[in-house]
C-alpha cells in the first residue's frame, strides 16, 4: 500500500505533539501544586498552563536523565506518578475567583496555535506527485533524528550513531532535548518516527518560548505599572521581529541577483526567534530552563522563612542542571551571568538572594555530576593517537564578513582590528529595532539583573567563541539571552509609549519595526520552498541537499527504500550509505533510524569515538562506494546488514561495478539497497 508521505507526517506530528504534551505539561503542573512554587495554585488555569510548560523544561530533562542512569524503566515509572497525579492536583487544585481569559490572553494562544500550524506545515516533508522535499532546516534535523533514534535504540547514555568500529561509543553532545523526544517516539510507534518526534518537540520549544516571556514579562514586571497582559502580548507579537538583515539580502540580490535559503547566512548570524525555534530548538529549550531558573530564585529570595526559599533553590538548581544537557554553550553563558550577579549581590549586601544562588548552585552540581563526567570521559585530542588536548574555547571577536573581505583572506591582526571596529555596526544590523531599544533602556536606566544578563551575554558571544567544530555555536547560541532581555524591555517601553517625545527617532524605530518581520516572513517562506526552487531554478545550491535538479525524486526514492528497510530489519541493524558526505548523509540522518559504521569522512568523532580508529572503518567502506570493492566482506568485517546506493554515488555510474551485478533487495530510480550475507 502507498502512502502519502504528506499526510503521514502530518499525522504522525499530531500524535507526537500530543504525546509531547504528556512530558511538557503534566510534571510541571504536578510540581506546580505541590510546591506552591509562582502562586501556581492561585493562578487561572492558562498561567498554570504557561508555568506549567517552563517548569516542565526547568526539571524534566535532568530528572528523565538521571532516572534513566539507574535504569531503563525508571524514566516510564518517574512518568506514571505525575501522569496519576495530575489529574488529582487538577481536581483539587484551588480555583482563583477571576478566571476569565482577557483579550490580551485569547491572542497569545491564538498565536501559539498559529505557531503549531505554521511550523508543521514549514518541517514536514511536503510531496509533490513523485517528488518529496524537505525543508532548509533538514541540514541540521539529520544529525537529531539519528540522536534521538540512538536514544531509542541504546538508552542513555546513547550511543553515536555516526559511528560504529565493531562496538558502540559513548555520544558526546548535549541531547537531553532528543532523549525526550526519543521517549515520545517510543510511546508512538510505529506511527511516530524519530523525525517526527524531533518535529513536535520543536513546535513545544516555540510554545516554551511563549511561556517563558508570558511568565517573565508578569513576574518581573510585577511591580510596574500598567497591563502586565498587554505587555505579555506585545512581547510576544514582537517575536516575529528580528534585525535589518532583510537589508543586506536585497542589496545582494539588486546587485548580483542571487539570494540565500536564509537572510541570516550573509553575516555570522544573531538569529530571530523564529530561526532558533527551527533550527535550534534544544538551545530555546535551555534558555527557557535557565529563565525559570533565575525567576525561581528571584521568587524564593522574596521570601522570609526556609519553606519558601528550598523550593526555589531547589527549582533553580534543577533547571541549570537540565540546561547544561539541553545546549552546554547557552548554560556557559548563563553561568557566567550568575557568577556576575551573584559578586554584584554581594557587593550590595543582599546576602539572602545570594544564599540562595549557592544553593541553587550546588543543586546544579550535584545533579549534573554524571553528565559532566560523561562528557569529559573521552574528550576529543585525548584518545589513543591524538597530539593533545584543544580547549573547546578561546578569544576570538565576533565576525563581520564584509569587514573580513575587505581584509583579504588570512586570520591576521589586521581582519580582528576590522571585527573590532565593525561591531557597533554589526549589531545594528543584526539587532535592528533592538538596537534602539537598548539605547533607550540604557538612558531610562534600571533593572540591574536584565542589564548584568544582557552585558554578559553580550560580552561573552563576541569575544569568545567555541572550535569544536567549525560553526562559532557560542557565539550563535550565547547572545540569545540577550536578545531576550531586548525583547522584554521593548515590550515595557512600548507599554510605557516608546519615544514619546522624540519624532525622529521614533520614525526610524518605525522603519526598523516594519524591516524586522520582512527577515522573518523571507525565512519562513523559503524554509518551505527554497528546496523546491532548487529543481526549477539556477539559484545557489548547498551541497547537502542537492547537486542537481533531481531533489525530490532523490528524495522520495530514498525515503521509500529507508522506510522498508525500517520496517523489515530489526533495531540494532547496522544500515551504511555513501560516508563521501559533509555535513553527513541528509537522507540516511532523516530516515534510517539505525546505526551506521561511518557516515562522514571524519567518522563523526566530534560525538564520540577515536579518531584513531576512524581509518581503519572509513577506507573499506570508500572502496565500496568509489571502487566497487567487495561488499560482502566489508559487510563481514564491520557487522554491516544493509548498504544503500545513490544515483550520485560514484559506484552509480559504472555500469561493470558490484550494484549492477548483484540482486538489490529493492530499488528504484534513484537508489538500490542490499542485503549483506550475514546476521546482524
Amino acid at each position: 500500500m502507498i502512502h502519502h508521505f504528506t499526510a503521514v507526517d502530518i499525522e504522525g506530528t499530531i500524535a507526537a505533539f500530543v504525546l509531547f504534551g504528556l512530558l511538557m505539561v503534566v510534571p510541571g503542573y504536578v510540581a506546580g501544586s505541590v510546591l506552591s512554587i509562582f502562586s501556581f495554585t492561585r493562578r487561572t488555569l492558562a498561567a498554570r498552563m504557561a508555568i506549567s510548560v517552563c517548569l516542565s523544561i526547568a526539571t524534566v530533562p535532568i530528572v528523565t536523565y538521571l532516572c534513566w542512569l539507574r535504569a531503563p524503566s525508571a524514566p516510564w515509572f518517574a512518568c506514571a506518578v505525575t501522569w496519576c497525579a495530575f489529574p488529582v492536583v487538577l481536581i483539587r487544585g484551588a480555583r482563583p475567583k477571576n478566571g476569565r481569559l482577557s483579550k490580551q490572553r485569547v491572542a497569545v494562544l491564538a498565536i501559539a496555535a498559529g505557531w503549531v500550524v505554521i511550523g508543521t506545515a514549514c518541517l514536514i516533508d511536503l510531496q509533490i506527485g513523485n517528488r518529496l522535499y524537505v525543508p532548509v532546516t533538514s541540514f541540521d534535523y539529520m544529525l537529531r533524528s539519528a540522536i534521538t533514534a540512538a536514544v531509542e535504540r541504546t538508552g542513555v547514555p546513547p550511543a553515536n550513531p555516526y559511528f560504529y568500529a565493531g562496538h558502540g561509543f559513548v555520544l558526546r553532545y548535549h541531547y537531553f532535548w532528543y532523549m525526550l523526544c526519543g521517549l515520545v517516539g517510543r510511546m508512538g510507534r510505529p506511527l511516530v518516527t524519530a523525525r517526527v518526534a524531533v518535529i513536535a518537540g520543536t513546535l513545544w520549544s516555540g510554545i516554551a518560548l511563549v511561556a517563558a516571556v508570558a511568565l517573565y514579562t508578569h513576574l518581573s514586571g510585577a511591580r510596574k505599572a500598567g497591563n502586565a497582559d498587554r505587555r505579555m502580548l506585545i512581547a510576544v507579537a514582537l517575536l516575529s521581529v528580528t534585525g535589518l538583515d532583510i537589508v543586506p539580502l536585497l542589496i545582494t540580490f539588486l546587485l548580483s541577483g542571487r539570494f540565500n535559503a536564509s537572510s541570516e547566512w550573509w553575516n555570522e548570524p544573531v538569529l530571530s526567534w523564529v530561526n532558533s525555534v527551527f533550527w535550534q530548538p534544544h538551545s530555546i529549550a535551555a534558555m527557557v530552563a535557565c529563565v525559570t531558573a533565575l525567576l525561581a530564585i528571584r521568587e524564593a529570595a522574596r521570601h522570609a522563612g526556609w519553606r519558601g526559599r528550598v523550593p526555589g533553590a531547589a527549582i533553580g538548581g534543577a533547571a541549570v542542571a537540565s540546561a547544561l544537557g539541553l545546549s552546554i554553550y547557552v548554560s556557559f553563558v548563563f553561568a557566567v551571568f550568575l557568577v556576575v550577579w551573584l559578586v554584584a549581590l554581594l557587593f550590595r549586601g543582599r546576602r539572602v538572594e545570594s544564599g540562595v544562588i549557592c544553593a541553587a548552585g550546588v543543586v546544579a552540581f550535584v545533579m549534573a555530576i554524571p553528565y559532566l563526567l560523561e562528557l569529559t570521559r573521552e574528550l576529543p585530542g585525548t584518545g589513543s593517537g591524538s597530539s593533545g588536548t584543544t580547549f573547546p574555547i578561546q578569544f576570538a571577536v565576533r565576525s563581520f564578513y564584509l569587514a573580513e573581505a575587505l581584509m583579504g583572506p588570512g586570520n591576521s591582526w589586521r581582519t580582528t582590528l576590522a571585527n573590532t571596529l565593525a561591531l557597533p555596526l554589526n549589531y545594528f544590523l543584526e539587532f535592528g529595532f533592538f538596537f534602539m531599544v537598548a539605547l533607550r533602556q540604557w538612558k531610562k536606566g534600571g533593572d540591574s539583573c536584565g542589564t548584568a544578563l544582557l552585558v554578559t551575554s553580550i560580552l561573552v558571544s563576541t569575544f569568545l567563541r567555541s572550535n569544536s567544530i567549525s560553526n562559532n555555536d557560542l557565539g550563535w547560541r550565547g547572545i540569545i539571552f540577550a536578545q531576550f532581555v531586548l525583547l522584554i524591555w521593548a515590550a515595557e517601553l512600548w507599554d510605557d509609549g516608546l519615544f514619546p517625545s522624540q519624532r525622529r527617532v521614533f520614525s526610524a524605530v518605525g522603519v526598523m519595526l516594519a524591516l524586522g518581520p520582512m527577515a522573518t516572513v523571507y525565512d519562513v517562506t523559503m524554509l518551505r520552498i527554497y528546496p523546491i526552487l532548487l529543481d526549477s531554478l539556477n539559484i545557489a545550491r548547498y551541497h547537502w541537499l542537492a547537486p542537481d535538479h533531481h531533489l525530490g525524486e532523490r528524495t522520495y526514492a530514498l525515503r521509500e527504500v529507508y522506510e522498508r528497510l525500517g520496517r523489515e530489519l530489526p533495531e540494532k541493524a547496522i544500515v551504511q550509505q555513501n560516508p563521501n558526505a559533509i555535513p553527513g548523509d541528509l537522507f540516511y540522518g532523516l530516515y534510517a533510524d539505525r546505526q551506521t559504521a561511518v557516515e562522514t569522512p571524519g567518522c563523526g568523532v566530534v560525538f564520540g569515538g577515536s579518531a584513531a580508529l576512524c581509518e581503519s572503518v572509513l577506507t573499506p567502506v570508500r572502496e565500496v562506494f568509489d571502487h566497487g570493492a567487495n561488499m560482502d566482506q566489508v559487510c563481514r568485517e564491520l557487522s554491516i546488514s544493509a548498504v544503500i546506493v545513490k544515483d550520485t554515488d560514484a559506484v552509480w555510474a559504472d555500469q561493470e561495478s558490484w550494484i549492477w551485478k548483484k540482486e538489490p533487495h529493492m530499488s528504484n530510480h534513484n537508489a538500490r539497497a542490499f542485503l549483506c550475507a550475514i546476521n546482524p
